[in-house]
């Protein structure tokens, strides 16, 4: 036997088909799951069936009536998915804006960078750097080939080697490729 609820009515179904009204469904308030009559309290009663009415009341398996937790698609969460997805992108520029920071401090100390063309060790110190105004780019022939000069001419006997670094204010110097910890140390 099985049962049904309909308009209000618990109504218990036999083999035959035929249907039989058991007791009128009582009207719960919101949130509530609806009584259930003292006949089919028993799950295994013919005349019992899920708590109905509400939409936020869901039974699982005719176990015990729940409510249900509140919609996550609402207005909070789609507030919710916003406000991560506005800090994902902060993160991420925070991230990919590290090396411009550390360009602009080297730039507020006064070192000037020396690239060679071809050089490879250059090329991955201008990734590691990323945009970078105080650079010169000196050919093989030691000839600047930027706008930018610097403090030092591309043949000068204290370019030993590429990348080199200057600071004019300083006068000191390293050689070779920086990686972005030595980059930081020298932007204080």
């Amino acid at each position: 036997m099985e049962s049904t609820a309909v308009a209000s009515t618990v109504v218990a179904t036999d083999m035959s088909g035929a249907g039989v009204s058991v007791a009128p469904a009582a009207a719960a308030p919101a949130g509530v799951a609806p009584a259930v009559p003292a006949a089919a309290a028993n799950i295994f009663s013919p005349a019992y069936t899920q708590p109905s009415g509400d939409a936020n009341v869901f039974s699982d398996n005719f176990t015990r009536a729940r409510v249900a937790p509140p919609a996550m698609w609402g207005t909070t969460g789609i507030a919710l998915l916003v406000a991560l997805a506005v800090v994902l992108v902060v993160l991420v520029m925070y991230y990919m804006a590290a090396p411009s920071t550390v360009a602009t401090a080297l730039e507020r100390r006064g070192w000037v960078v020396y690239y060679r063309a071809g050089c490879g060790y250059c090329t991955a110190q201008k990734k590691a750097l990323g945009p970078y105004r105080l650079a010169v780019e000196c050919d093989t022939s030691r000839r600047a080939t930027s706008e930018y000069v610097g403090p030092l001419s591309c043949d000068s006997p204290e370019i030993k080697g590429f990348p080199f670094w200057y600071n004019e204010r300083t006068k000191e110097s390293r050689l070779g490729l920086q990686n972005i910890t030595a980059l930081k140390a020298m932007a204080g």
